[in-house]
Order: structure tokens, then C-alpha cells, then sequence
């Protein structure tokens, strides 16, 4: 009205002037809507997310949830949750849009300069960016990015970490509008993370300590009768100063020296966990105080746990001569796995200046023949020990064949050879013949602080033997050890490695074009979010927000090809909507639930659901789920 009264006025005289104000003021408008959508996506973004990070009972859940949402909402190819190692960002975990394949993980490299501000806050570099060429990728990495987002947190109990957000699209701005959104969400995250490692170690502290404590002692009071009876019968035979002992004499005394070295090494981590769990009952305890005793009780735990095995394993060795079921297994993964359990090692976390590192120089798809369980208990024996052992510098193991790589075709398998190395406290001349002897310990300040019946190294040489190897070390007082070990002909002929075909992704797997669904979610924000997730695979979808609506729907569309059914509605609950349903339509159903227990799912089933996903969704898991349903619907239809 103020334009036409301008001119009705003569305030403006020519047509071109009344164009170009037109396009100002529609430029203002567009504007306004891209700030408005752009208010929504953060409101999404918080909300489901922080739905996500409520709902999540497990860290793994909990890292996946947040780097998914994030991505799917924002529509970002590949972020992932990293370790700081010097100035790596090493990837805990990772979501991409496109594949789960090995080389799309991002591991960085960093330069100092980014390091240093990383401690400051969140980095967000796009290509024009002086910065953004200091940062490097891992080799296997095939993205050309854009733009690189990281997020650094760090608490109490969750080391240094960073998400980091690549985007590989140009002119994306998401991650620069939502910055303040997703470093809440990281500070909530971190704070879950913090609760759930806590309860998580806790729980399980309690289930495996009582459960491997019942069996083990079970089995070692069985050993303990016969030992006591055998040990009584020897103190009422006649002693004699010239009377040589007789090798039952022998075991015997070996037993009785044994019995009390498990009771005296028992006894301490015992009496902390009995007294820290009476202290932690007191409710005005502080937290701090109390998460602190928790984590003694956790230590001595494993310690106590850790004196069980040894014994067990040893009287298993000495009792009896057993044969090692061999079996073929990958080596990288293996040696992966070892090294994973060591990074979250309580003990390791301790050692704030220690270093860990694997170091296979081997081909990826190199195949061992041997026993799993036995390799595995050696290398965590001489790994714990040196790590317990070094305070400073590193903890290094690995493996490479010995000899020649390029042996003949006729010969079929090679020698492995292990090391680990430590800069710890070294082992004197004094005691270099008696370290694989039966509760030999190095006796130093820091070893004391760990206990332990001084086993370890003795089960591994007796385990290398029985495997037909060697053990052997090399030391020097106060500058570390070099332990090796050499397991013979258990090495299969290493195959060239398979080169990945081209990568198939989501979009040309899931192409739906002419299939129909309808969402049943009576929550608008989860409607918003299933077809973010759904809208690459060119599916039509409908949307009903409550159970009645449901099934007038589901009765008006015959040719509906499946139904996603929130379970909890308002008025007719799920669960009736899809009976009611499945009385005139053989539509197949997926229910999403948010409780999903076993009971759940047999109701779940019962009613006639042919599926069920729980909530908080995982976009992969959905679109399988969608996925096998059609192809099941296809081939019946065929039938």
C-alpha cells in the first residue's frame, strides 16, 4: 500500500524504480524465510539430538546417535568422534552418509598451530582458508573436502577428544549457522558420557568380578582340598635332614608356597574393595569423592580379577598337558583389538606421559594358524606388565615374519615373531635368570603400587613353549625391555591384498522410485527427521499423526507397499491401529519403539507387525529393515 500511494502521489515516476524496490523487498523476504528455515534446522537439530544423547544407554549408542542425527539433519557426508594423539586426530568412530567402508575414515593429521587453538574452541576452515592445507588426511581417504569442522571436548573422565564434520559440497553453511547448537550438544554429550562411563565400568566391575570370581574359585577349592589333604599327609611322615624329598614332597611344598603367595596377594585388593564399598554407601559423600573411590574399587577389581586368572592358568599348565586347538584367524584385526583394549585400560589412562604404539609390518590380509585365546593371553601378560612397569616415554608391540618373505610357493607357512618394548625401569644383571621364574616380580616403587602374584611372564614362556616357540629378553637397568617371542610355522602365505571394487553407496542401493510408505508419528520432529533419512531413496511418503488417522488412511490406499507405526500415539495406541489394519490389509508394518524388550517384541509380533527398529533410530538399520521388507514383498509376489 505504501508503494501504489508513492506513486498515486508522483514520489516515483518511472517503472524501472518500482521494479527495483519490487526486488529489494522480495530479496528481504527470502532472506527472512532462509533465517526462518534456518531457526528450524538449529530447533531440529538441538531437539533430536539431545533426544538422542537422553536416550542413549551405552557410549557406542551414544557416539553414533550424535554423529548420525547431525549428519543426516544437516546433510553433512562424513563426521566422526577422534582421539588427540600428538596432533592425530585418530577416529573413535565414524558415521558416512554414503558407506561404512574402511577407507572413508577419517583420521587427520594436524599442524601445531591448529592444535594449540583447538584447546581455545571450535575450527572451522573452509578451502579459501590459509589453514585449511594444514590440515592432511590418512591415504585411504577419497573425499575432495570443502569445508572442515572440529569440536574439541574434554572432561574429568573422557580424554582429550574432537567430532569433526566434513563437508565436500560447495557453498554448505550449516555447521557455521548451528556452531553454537553443536557445541551444546557436544558439552551434553560429554556430560552423558561422563555418567555412563561411571555407571558402565561399575556394572561391569560387579558382573564379571562375581561371575569368573564364582567359577574360578570354585575350581581352586577343589584344587585346595587336595592339596591340603596331600599337604597333611606329608606333616605326619618322619622328617629327616638326610632324607631326600620325594617328587610328590616337592609338589606338595610347591603348592603350599603357592596357596600362601595367592593369600597374601589377595588379601589387599580385597580390603580396599570391601572398605571403599562401605565408605561409598554414605549419600552425603561429594561426588568427586565418591566417582575417585569408585575408581579404586574398579582398580583393585581388576587386580584381584587379574591374580584369579594367573593362578587358574598356571594350575591349569602345571595339572596338565593340554593340546592347543588351532584355528585360522586374521592378524591386523587381532593386533587392532589388543591395542584398542590397552587404549581404554585404566591403568594406561594413568600414565598421562606414556605413549602406546602398533607397529605391523605385515601385508593386511596375512592369515595365523594358532590358538587365539593362548596368543592373546601372552601378548596382554607381557603388554600389562610393561605397561605397568613404565611411567614415561612408550609401550611399543608388534610382529613381522621371520625370514624370508618371498619364500618358495612349496612352503606354506613362516615363523611369526612378536616384540614388546618399553622405556620403563629395566631389569638389573642381578635378576636377568630368574624373570620367567615363578612369582618373580621387579621390586621398584612402581611396581609395588600394582601387586600381583608375579605369574605373568611365567604363564607366557610356558605358553610359548607349548606352542613350540621361544621367549627370550633384552634389558638394561633403568632404560626399558625388549621381550620377543617367536611362534613357528603358524603364519599362512600371506595373499595380495583385494583391491575394493568401486564403492556402491546408499543412493544407488536403495532406489525406491514407486513405492509408497506411510509414516505413522504423531511427533513432528521424528516426521521431519524419517524423511531426511528417506529422501535420496525417491520413495512417496504419507504422514498420519495418529492411530485413527492410520487406518483410514491405510483403508484409502491400497496400494501402500509398507507402514513405519510409532507405537506410542495418542488415542489408538500402535499396537490397535495395526491389528485393526491387518484385518483387511496384508500391508507389511515395521514398529518403532522405545522400548523394545523382549515382551515388547513378542506383542510387537503379535499384533502383526512384520518388523521392528527401536528408537532412537539408526538410519542404517532403517533402511535395511525397509529394505529386506520390499525385497521379501517382491519375491512373494512372484511366487
Amino acid at each position: 500500500m505504501h508503494l501504489i500511494a508513492q506513486v498515486e502521489k508522483g514520489m516515483i515516476s518511472s517503472q524501472d524504480s518500482i521494479i527495483n524496490e519490487l526486488k529489494a523487498r522480495v530479496k528481504i523476504f527470502e532472506k527472512q524465510n532462509e533465517l526462518y528455515a534456518g531457526h528450524m534446522e538449529e530447533k531440529l537439530l538441538l531437539w533430536l539430538v539431545s533426544e538422542s544423547i537422553k536416550q542413549s544407554d551405552g557410549v557406542e549408542d551414544l557416539l553414533s546417535n550424535i554423529l548420525e542425527r547431525i549428519s543426516v539433519i544437516l546433510d553433512i557426508p562424513v563426521s566422526a568422534c577422534c582421539r588427540v594423539s600428538e596432533y592425530n586426530l585418530l577416529p573413535v568412530k565414524t558415521f558416512n552418509i554414503l558407506s561404512d567402508k574402511e577407507e572413508e575414515k577419517c583420521s587427520l593429521e594436524i599442524s601445531n598451530e591448529l592444535g594449540e587453538k583447538l584447546n581455545e574452541g571450535p575450527i572451522i576452515l573452509d578451502k579459501k582458508s590459509e589453514q585449511f592445507n594444514k590440515v592432511k588426511f590418512t591415504k585411504g581417504f577419497k573425499r575432495k573436502p570443502q569445508l572442515i569442522a572440529m569440536f574439541p571436548f574434554q572432561s574429568l573422565y573422557i580424554p582429550f577428544g574432537v567430532f569433526v564434520f566434513i563437508e565436500d559440497a560447495k557453498g554448505k553453511d550449516s555447521l557455521t549457522t548451528c556452531q553454537m547448537v553443536i557445541q551444546q550438544l557436544i558439552n551434553m554429550a560429554v556430560e552423558k558420557l561422563e555418567k555412563l562411563s561411571l555407571l558402565h565400568e561399575l556394572k561391569e566391575l560387579n558382573y564379571s568380578f562375581d561371575d569368573k570370581l564364582r567359577v574360578r574359585t570354585e575350581e581352586l577349592q577343589s584344587n585346595i582340598e587336595k592339596l591340603t589333604s596331600e599337604i597333611e599327609a606329608l606333616k605326619k611322615q618322619p622328617k629327616s635332614k638326610t632324607t631326600k624329598l620325594s617328587p610328590d614332597q616337592d609338589k606338595g611344598n610347591a603348592n603350599l608356597s603357592f596357596l600362601k603367595n595367592i593369600g597374601v596377594e589377595v588379601r589387599a585388593p580385597l580390603n580396599a574393595i570391601l572398605g571403599f564399598s562401605e565408605i561409598i554407601r554414605d549419600d552425603s559423600l561429594p561426588a568427586r569423592e565418591k566417582n575417585n573411590f569408585i575408581d579404586i574399587i574398579k582398580s583393585c577389581g581388576k587386580s584381584l580379577m587379574k591374580i584369579v586368572d594367573d593362578s587358574y592358568e598356571y594350575a591349569t599348565l602345571k595339572a596338565r598337558d593340554e593340546v592347543f586347538e588351532l584355528s585360522e584367524f586374521a592378524l591386523t584385526p587381532f593386533m587392532t583389538d589388543i591395542y584398542d583394549q590397552y587404549k581404554k585400560d585404566e591403568l594406561f589412562k594413568q600414565r598421562e606421559s606414556l605413549e602406546l604404539k602398533l607397529n605391523i609390518n605385515l601385508n593386511g590380509a596375512t592369515i595365523v594358524f594358532a590358538n587365539q585365546e593362548k596368543l592373546k593371553l601372552i601378548l596382554t601378560n607381557l603388554i600389562g606388565n610393561a605397561i605397568k612397569i613404565t611411567e614415561n616415554g612408550f609401550v611399543e608391540f608388534g610382529c613381522f615374519i621371520e625370514g624370508n618373505k618371498d619364500s618358495p610357493a612349496g612352503q606354506e607357512k613362516m615363523d611369526l615373531k612378536f616384540f614388546i618394548k618399553d622405556t620403563g625401569v629395566g631389569i638389573s644383571d642381578v635378576h636377568t635368570d630368574n624373570v620367567f621364574d615363578e612369582f618373580f616380580k621387579v621390586e621398584h616403587e612402581i611396581s609395588k603400587l600394582y601387586g600381583g602374584l608375579g605369574l605373568g611372564l611365567t604363564i607366557a614362556k610356558e605358553l610359548v613353549e607349548k606352542m613350540g616357540g621361544k621367549i627370550w629378553f633384552e634389558s638394561r637397568e633403568h632404560e626399558g625391555s625388549e621381550f620377543y617371542f617367536i611362534i613357528p610355522e603358524c603364519v599362512v602365505v600371506p595373499q595380495p591384498e583385494v583391491q575394493p571394487d568401486n564403492r556402491i553407496t546408499d543412493k544407488s542401493i536403495y532406489n525406491w522410485e514407486g513405492k509408497k510408505i506411510l509414516i505413522v508419528e504423531d511427533d513432528a520432529m521424528s516426521f521431519v527427521y524419517l524423511k531426511e533419512v528417506l529422501k535420496f531413496t525417491n520413495v512417496q511418503i504419507l504422514h498420519a499423526t495418529d492411530g485413527k488417522k492410520a487406518i483410514e488412511m491405510a483403508a484409502a490406499s491400497a496400494d501402500l507397499d509398507l507402514i513405519l507405526m510409532d507405537i506410542k500415539l495418542p488415542g489408538i495406541s500402535g499396537y490397535d491401529a495395526t491389528r485393526q489394519i491387518k484385518s483387511f490389509s496384508d500391508v507389511p508394518v515395521i514398529a518403532q519403539t522405545a522400548y523394545a524388550m523382549a515382551d515388547d517384541y513378542k506383542k510387537i509380533i503379535q499384533v502383526g507387525c512384520d518388523d521392528y527398529i527401536s528408537k532412537p533410530l539408526n538410519r542404517r538399520n532403517l533402511l535395511k529393515k525397509i529394505d529386506a521388507v520390499f525385497k521379501k514383498r517382491h519375491l512373494s509376489s512372484n511366487d
